[in-house]
């Protein structure tokens, strides 16, 4: 996958958000030669994380998607759990329980 191509799966997860593959190829002729599983892996990875199960229905702009990578990197590094450039669950569930502790002191703060 090219750089013309990545910015289309960008400019795709900003208007119809993670798990929307077969609207993303549609809509951008650089994406049309790949299938929906080539699309969700290549999401996955700009997204830094191996399951993509917590950000069906996502949206977010190419800053939006880089944070939330950023995010996922810090979290796996300081976990362990950093593993070929994504972030993957270990059998504790330690990211599923780093990530719901983050969203509440997020909500808490609002």
């Amino acid at each position: 996958m090219g750089q013309p191509e990545k910015e289309a799966l960008y400019k795709g997860l900003e208007k119809h958000g993670v798990g929307k593959w077969r609207e993303i190829i549609t809509d951008y002729p650089e994406l049309k030669r790949y299938d929906e599983q080539f699309m969700r892996v290549k999401a996955a990875r700009m997204l830094g994380t191996q399951s993509l199960a917590r950000h069906v229905g996502w949206k977010g702009n190419r800053a939006a998607v880089d944070a939330e990578r950023e995010k996922h990197k810090q979290l796996g590094e300081r976990l362990g759990c950093w593993k070929a450039g994504v972030l993957v669950e270990d059998d504790a569930g330690s990211v599923a329980k780093a990530l719901a502790e983050m969203e509440a002191a997020g909500s808490a703060r609002n």
